[in-house]
């Protein structure tokens, strides 16, 4: 997510979704953008999301930055009615945890050799994502020197290309 060339995922939800708000003027009909529901709505919201046949949906913190992956500040929440349920579990079948519940085993060495450089991956993308934060953070200071400037250009533009070579 880029506006004007400033990478966008380092702002709360609440900043992110007031620009796309602002770039949504005059859109089409069809197209809008969802508004925060807070407090203890959750229950009674998916209740109605299975009503409607829906799989399920996510629920963010209006107050965190965006980040890949999994992450403890956005929960997903699934319609255990929903098909797509069934058809995951039947892919699973053969995988049966003694527990009773699915998952995969991963002990298939190139599984595990793939899993390793996804973590690697991660782990040096969220290292560029903090490098990403400091440049910007101190670009935006007015104490911030023309030769300085000058420099954490150069950084970020390193930090961006390192970012582009990650998701390769």
């Amino acid at each position: 997510m880029v506006l004007t060339g400033d990478d966008l995922r380092l702002l709360p939800l609440s900043m992110r979704k007031a620009n796309l708000e602002r770039l949504l003027r005059g859109r089409p009909q069809g197209i809008f953008l969802a508004t925060f529901e807070r407090g203890d709505i959750g229950p009674n919201l998916f209740r109605r999301a299975c009503g409607m046949g829906l799989e399920g949906f996510v629920s963010k913190r209006f107050d965190r930055a965006y980040r890949a992956g999994r992450c403890d500040h956005w929960l997903k929440v699934r319609n255990q009615q929903h098909p797509s349920i069934g058809r995951v579990k039947r892919s699973f079948q053969s995988v049966r945890r003694p527990s009773g519940d699915y998952g995969t085993t991963m002990t298939h060495p190139s599984i595990q050799a793939l899993m390793q450089q996804i973590l690697d991956r991660a782990r040096e993308y969220a290292d560029l994502t903090r490098q990403h934060e400091q440049v910007m953070n101190r670009l935006v200071q007015p104490d911030c020197s023309v030769e300085e400037r000058a420099d954490l250009e150069r950084q970020w533009q390193l930090i961006v290309e390192k970012m582009a070579g990650l998701s390769d």
